[in-house]
């Protein structure tokens, strides 16, 4: 039986965020390939790096000043897919739980609290916080803790399949996001044969 649905944000929960790199290329006018942030990337979602540090290197390496204000415009990671949200509603109102798993930044995660995008999930399990990211096998590992879930009893939803096997590893269902009605739509049928649920 299904007890939580653990929601990345970025492409899930949000049309935004989907491909933190992609999204950086395409705002610099550049090949994802010859960025060259992996280094910096993963110290930015593990909270070793500021969001000011990761955007005086970034500048640094282009040779022009970059903003994460500006960053975050272009991203659109500030939009949300409201749909997805009233799934979420849905869900809690039948008695399940709805949480975040999230390689998120401190600047971003700033914001989108002051917006309520996190409010009512529980938990909400960032990155930045947790000196871990996905796919680490620990966040999974801190997730279900958290949740007090045993795997088989979480659904797990993100847009990144590199994101969703370590989860399946661990016999958590997964469900990668390609739209909101995509995703509205296999929630619905896992809840149905998971807990005999119409939502």
């Amino acid at each position: 039986m299904i007890k939580a649905v653990l929601f990345d944000y970025g492409g899930v929960l949000s049309p935004g965020g989907k491909n933190f790199k992609g999204s950086l290329a395409r705002m610099l006018g550049v090949s994802p390939d010859n960025l060259g942030i992996e280094d910096l990337r993963e110290g930015l979602w593990s909270g070793e790096l500021s969001t000011d540090e990761f955007f005086a290197e970034l500048s640094r390496r282009q040779g022009r000043t970059i903003l994460s204000t500006d960053f975050l415009k272009a991203s659109g990671i500030l939009e949300a897919h409201p749909e997805v949200y009233s799934l979420a509603e849905k869900i809690r109102k039948a008695g399940l739980k709805t949480a975040i798993l999230s390689n998120m930044y401190k600047t971003s995660a700033d914001l989108l609290r002051a917006g309520g995008h996190y409010d009512n999930f529980d938990p909400v399990i960032l990155s930045f916080e947790e000196g871990l990211s996905k796919p680490d096998d620990a966040i999974y590992e801190l997730a279900l803790k958290k949740l007090d879930c045993k795997a088989e009893e979480v659904v797990f939803i993100d847009d990144q399949e590199r994101f969703l096997k370590p989860a399946r590893r661990k016999g958590i269902h997964v469900i990668q996001a390609v739209s909101p009605e995509q995703v509205i739509a296999d929630v619905k049928q896992i809840l149905k044969q998971q807990n005999g649920l119409e939502i």
